[in-house]
């Protein structure tokens, strides 16, 4: 079982995270693709099969959170090798992912042997909080959903910051951030990714950076 950070979905270097997390599977895993807005999201779950069909993925289950969905449905979604949580506001997938009451259900899963795979949003989601989803001002996510409690699913100890680009504008609003914060940042740029194991064992791809006491460190 394993964790998987992606910066960014279908990033054409995103094929080196895909080809070492499913060289790990001796048979083809079923994946369960959580998006994390329901509307278009068949159009999102097309374009995901066609690219995981080429890795010899063959099972796919499409589930959107908010809606109403059936026991039977939850229990194949939950039955999966891994589950996608997909890109998308941070604040409003969290919100539903907390009202259907699928926190626990998550770390059940992987605490039974599942692997979870979170891109963008769906990584902020696995970390403590998704304070990462605030800053910086000028590309952050909007609270429309007037979410109070940002906690998430607390399965790493550390925050993570996608879609990084390796610029004092970027930069700096994370070394403010790591100053007040008693967790280190682990930013990537996009095509890069973390994949940890339940040994947090880590491997990295592409660019990735650790923020933290006010420091930036290239990683990798």
């Amino acid at each position: 079982m394993s964790l998987t950070f992606y910066s960014s979905e279908y990033y054409p270097e995103n094929i080196k995270i895909d080809e070492f997390i499913f060289d790990k599977f001796k048979k083809s895993p079923q994946i369960t693709f959580i998006p994390s807005f329901h509307y278009d999201s068949h159009s999102d779950f097309r374009y995901f099969v066609e690219s995981y069909k080429k890795l010899g993925v063959k099972k796919f289950i499409h589930f959107p959170i908010e809606v109403n969905f059936s026991q039977t449905l939850e229990d194949i979604a939950l039955g999966s090798d891994i589950i996608h949580l997909a890109g998308g506001n941070t604040f409003y997938f969290l919100k539903q992912l907390k009202r259907k009451k699928f926190l626990g259900k998550l770390k059940k899963f992987y605490a039974n042997g599942g692997s979870i795979h979170g891109v963008s949003a769906g990584g902020i989601i696995l970390t403590p909080s998704i304070d990462m989803a605030s800053v910086p001002n000028f590309d952050r996510d909007e609270n429309n959903v007037k979410l109070v409690d940002w906690s998430a699913l607390k399965m790493v100890d550390f925050h993570f910051f996608p879609h990084f680009k390796n610029s004092k504008r970027y930069t700096d609003p994370l070394l403010k951030f790591s100053r007040k914060s008693n967790k280190p940042i682990i930013a990537c740029c996009d095509g890069g990714g973390i994949v940890q194991n339940s040994k947090d064992e880590q491997k990295l791809f592409g660019r990735v950076f650790l923020i933290e006491n006010g420091k930036k460190t290239r990683l990798n």
